[in-house]
């Protein structure tokens, strides 16, 4: 029968909750931290007790690794998770530490999953996929794209991954082994502009975001990887910009090249002090670089959609809708179009794989493809047809 008690602090008072010992599956004394109630305690130490003496004879499996976790607060996992992340990252074999805003995403995405599907401890984890289909088509139906969804869901699978790793057994197994994302919405796939709404967006933008603009087709970088440059990580002489591994999205030092131009005209905008002017009236709170390159607002969205009404130039067009992200698939296609080996294009977008860089970024311009058969007829056409034609 398990027996109760309560510890006292060093000035003898007894400690708010009460304790209980018992033997486990093995004949092992065991102690456990039970509640303020004495009954409430008593209840729960008979129950574990009599859970024990029947694998002991028996008529239960033995308890797997993951058991002594079930009643765990899942919030306390999640801060060893995120400890973890801020260190030296999750990935196997990498020893990258998540950055700041990263770590903030992922806090984030894994505390609305928990308020979502009312998980107070890991056992609440371990039952969760039905739940997860259901929460992920709430979320559809109130509007939430499916990109986001599938992101939340990405987070909210590696940090059940995690806990259900060999090293860990904090879950018995990974509940989302496996488990199917929303289908994409083909109104979100972004276009890349043409170089006449190219031309007009310039035009029509004020001249700061004009540069801003201009920079990002340039050099195909995010808006996040912009907000971090500052005069010191731009070489004019060499037309090149130095991006730091703590700013890129990989995590690792790139050097870009640019127009000689455009790095002549960034260089004398940093140094205007323009943009940390800007910066200053903004209020913006996060770290930003002594001498800032370009001042990039964080509504960008918005502020771009106005720009291209401004131009005329439409936000949703065949081909899909166009956002600031949508420089960078313009980058990469003018990459290609202006001769650049898919090789070449992966290097300069910083791609993981050239199929990323082919299939993903550069696109298809429909208006190019007649012009495109009409030179291949030219090289197929027969010698004798092509005197008649001349003649």
């Amino acid at each position: 029968m398990p027996t109760l008690y309560r510890t006292r602090d060093a000035a003898g008072q007894p400690h708010p909750c009460w304790k209980y010992r018992y033997l486990d599956w093995t004949g092992r004394k065991r102690a456990a931290k039970g509640y303020p109630s004495r009954d409430k305690t008593l209840r729960e130490a008979r129950e574990v007790e009599a859970y024990h003496r029947a694998v002991r004879d028996g008529r239960l499996p033995p308890p797997r690794p993951a058991d002594a976790h079930r009643h765990a607060p899942a919030e306390d996992a999640l801060a060893e998770y995120l400890a973890l992340g801020a260190r030296q990252g999750h990935a196997r074999g990498a020893k990258r530490p998540w950055t700041p805003r990263h770590a903030q995403q992922v806090a984030a995405a894994i505390r609305l999953w928990h308020r979502a599907l009312g998980v107070r401890v890991l056992d609440d984890l371990a039952r969760c996929r039905a739940d997860v289909d259901r929460v992920c088509a709430d979320w559809s139906a109130e509007g939430v794209a499916p990109a986001t969804v599938n992101y939340r869901l990405a987070l909210f699978a590696t940090w059940t991954r995690w806990l259900a790793a060999p090293e860990r057994r904090k879950l018995a197994e990974d509940p989302l082994r496996n488990v199917a994302r929303c289908a994409p919405d083909p109104r979100r796939r972004r276009r890349a502009l043409d170089p006449g709404e190219i031309q007009a967006l310039l035009a029509a933008a004020p001249p700061h975001r004009a540069l801003l603009y201009e920079t990002a087709l340039a050099t195909g970088f995010r808006a996040g990887e912009l907000r971090a440059l500052g005069r010191e990580h731009l070489d004019p002489a060499a037309a090149r910009i130095a991006l730091p591994a703590a700013a890129a999205k990989n995590r690792k030092d790139a050097l870009q090249p640019l127009a000689a131009d455009l790095a002549r005209r960034l260089d004398a905008h940093a140094a205007s002090g323009a943009p940390a002017r800007r910066y200053r009236l903004a209020r913006r709170k996060r770290a930003l670089p002594d001498q800032p390159l370009l001042y990039v607002q964080t509504d960008l969205a918005a502020v771009l959609a106005r720009d291209l009404a401004a131009a005329g130039v439409a936000l949703h067009a065949f081909g899909g809708v166009c956002d600031f992200h949508s420089l960078r698939v313009t980058y990469v296609t003018l990459l290609v179009e202006s001769g650049a080996t898919i090789a070449e294009a992966q290097k300069l977008a910083r791609h993981a794989n050239p199929a990323l860089t082919a299939n993903v970024y550069a696109r298809v311009r429909e208006q190019r493809l007649p012009g495109l058969a009409e030179a291949l007829g030219t090289v197929l056409r027969p010698p004798s047809a092509a005197r008649q034609s001349a003649g």
